[in-house]
């Protein structure tokens, strides 16, 4: 096909317009700036983009996983949410293994657990894994049978579907599909009921996060002195390695089915309305500790610590020439544009406030190159 006609179309989020704020824009287009003939075709390519990331790493998508236990006193299930607090972590330990001592031992009085059980995290520098020690000696016997953490991922969740899923998650939406087994490194439930007739039955079908080892264990191995639950694979400061930019106009571009919040498995390949996967930089190390301080008095069973904030990182992209994202348009007129900012699941970029939302502080700008085109 041969280009005809080449014009920009320069965009800045930053101040958009009615009814719209800065990750999802509705732009009200003049007619005929964006048109074409009968007999030729509208290609829209994304040219230029750039927007600092001011969203954190750790956030409400992935930032919510549940304590479980199984009492065989009672029959029942408890459960409890834990919430690691949101910002951009820059260590494992001792940034994220200290805020999961404190909010995994906030549980533990809603539970009846406190302060009796003595929960520890662990990362592995080697394996870059994490692990959780629960010592339950003196939890009275069978008070605890069994013990999991859960993340879930769940499509179509349903509060209502009555399942020991419902009966963690409640109305929780965010806690319902997160992505904090990859920030943990371990393995999610994704169904919406689980299987099994008892509660035990629906305990033992419940996906684990880790996998778990009961240690000693008196007076009988079902009241172990120390549960470990182990991670399965390394953990992770993050979870989105791309940025997507998406848009409502109707185009020739497919997808897998995996790329929206709610969507099914089936059909495995859908229309897609991604106009482009921008990703992340290589984050630079930002933590800096001084072990060995000269000077000052270090904090009782501690040293000094000096800690280093770089500058923000921007989330930059530009073409190479090669209409890398780019879509042939079925429309000849284009009266709207919708461009709207997500992770890979369909979720708008996550806000650190609603304040940065109502004063458009996630806001991009980029360079869309509107070709007309012709078959001849």
């Amino acid at each position: 096909m041969k280009v005809i006609q080449t014009k920009n179309f320069f965009v800045n989020s930053e101040n958009p317009p009615p009814n719209s704020e800065s990750r999802d824009v509705v732009i009200s287009i003049p007619q005929g700036v964006i048109s074409c003939n009968q007999n030729e075709h509208i290609r829209v390519t994304l040219g230029a983009f750039s927007m600092r990331q001011s969203f954190y790493t750790i956030n409400k998508y992935n930032n919510v996983f549940y304590f479980v236990i199984y009492d065989s006193n009672t029959i029942s299930v408890k459960s409890a949410k834990i919430t690691i607090p949101e910002g951009n972590y820059q260590s494992f330990d001792p940034q994220l293994i200290s805020v999961l001592d404190t909010e995994t031992a906030k549980v533990l009085t809603p539970l009846g657990l406190a302060p009796a059980i003595l929960p520890k995290w662990y990362y592995n520098i080697l394996t870059c894994r994490l692990e959780l020690r629960v010592n339950t000696t003196g939890i009275p016997d069978g008070d605890i049978s069994k013990m999991k953490l859960v993340s879930f991922t769940i499509k179509d969740y349903n509060s209502g579907s009555g399942t020991i899923a419902q009966s963690i998650i409640g109305s929780d939406s965010l806690g319902a599909f997160q992505d904090s087994h990859e920030i943990l490194g371990g393995c999610r439930e994704t169904r919406n009921i689980i299987p099994g007739a008892t509660s035990l039955e629906q305990f033992d079908n419940l996906k684990s996060l880790f996998s778990i080892e009961r240690v000693g264990g008196a007076p009988h191995p079902s009241n172990p002195a120390e549960f470990r639950l182990n991670a399965y694979y390394q953990a992770s400061l993050s979870t989105k390695e791309n940025v997507y930019l998406r848009t409502d106009l109707q185009s020739n571009n497919v997808q897998t089915s995996g790329f929206d919040t709610g969507s099914s498995g089936f059909p495995f390949v859908v229309n897609s309305q991604i106009l482009a996967k921008i990703p992340f930089g290589n984050q630079p190390s930002t933590f800096v500790k001084d072990t060995s301080p000269a000077t000052g008095t270090p904090p009782v069973g501690g040293t000094i610590g000096y800690y280093y904030q770089s500058g923000y990182n921007l989330i930059n992209y530009i073409d190479n020439g090669n209409n890398l994202y780019s879509m042939r348009l079925s429309s000849k007129n284009i009266t709207s544009l919708r461009l709207t900012l997500t992770d890979g699941l369909g979720r708008l970029i996550p806000e650190q406030s609603k304040e940065q939302i109502s004063c458009n502080a996630l806001y991009f700008t980029a360079t869309i190159r509107i070709d007309i085109m012709t078959d001849e």
